[in-house]
């Protein structure tokens, strides 16, 4: 059975989503927790990481942490004894570590974008 478009896209995203290769789902997609690999150490397939990609994940990033405090600083101001001071002392403290705890999963969030959506023709398949 031939793999359709939609299937191997999904499956690109499911092995990034992990953290895995979007193409051979083996190399791992971090070093560590800051730096992205340019190409797969298993595959060597190219990764879309290049000049300028760290805006994409900055603003899912960006987006993870807005839209997850958000909701939660108001379901907490609505439904807890809590003062707001201590809310906003939280959130700030969220608003920092945030950013930083969701940084692997943001990359990963955009790689597996960049092979399936904003995936050039020429690149490795």
């Amino acid at each position: 059975m031939k793999a359709t478009k939609s299937t191997e896209s999904s499956l690109c995203m499911k092995r990034s989503i992990k953290g895995h290769c979007p193409h051979c789902g083996e190399g791992r997609l971090m070093r560590d927790w800051f730096r992205v690999n340019v190409r797969c150490p298993s595959c060597d397939a190219t990764l879309p990481v290049a000049e300028g990609a760290f805006l994409g994940s900055m603003a899912i990033n960006y987006g993870m942490v807005v839209f997850g405090l958000i909701p939660l600083w108001l379901l907490l101001w609505w439904g807890s004894e809590w003062g707001i001071s201590i809310l906003t002392w939280g959130a700030m403290a969220l608003a920092v570590v945030g950013p930083i705890l969701l940084y692997p999963f943001a990359w990963r969030i955009w790689i597996a974008l960049g092979v399936t959506v904003l995936k050039d023709d020429d690149q490795n398949p």
